[in-house]
């Protein structure tokens, strides 16, 4: 029985962790890039984060801080698109606690949007 726990991953599933794990590494060295970069060239984390929404991609870090760098910007149009991606991602991915903030935050931008109309 214990065997059956612990089975052998084909030379197939092996190398689909294998690049599983790349691409995860891959994309937490972009993220960590688009963090610094929201001091020296906010374009390109802007740039880097976006490039992470447009896929929805799972990782929570560009729905956190794009919303914030729209705020400052008085992008409220792009806030609501990023926390509204958000919502769908945080909901897909089951993730509670992300999807109340997003949520909240969401429904604040959208307050903020119809005092300004």
């Amino acid at each position: 029985m214990q065997s059956e726990k612990w089975k052998l991953l084909t030379s197939e599933e092996l190398q689909q962790k294998i690049d599983e794990d790349e691409i995860v590494e891959r994309d937490w060295k972009q993220l960590d890039l688009a963090l610094n970069c929201e001091k020296k060239n906010l374009k390109r984390a802007i740039e880097i984060y976006e490039s992470f929404v447009a896929v929805s991609a799972k990782y929570p870090l560009p729905y956190l801080r794009l919303p914030i760098i729209y705020r400052k910007q008085k992008s409220i149009d792009d806030e609501i698109r990023v926390l509204e991606t958000a919502v769908s991602v945080f909901e897909r991915d089951k993730d509670e606690r992300n999807l109340a903030d997003a949520a909240a935050r969401l429904d604040k931008a959208r307050k903020i949007l119809e005092k300004q109309k």
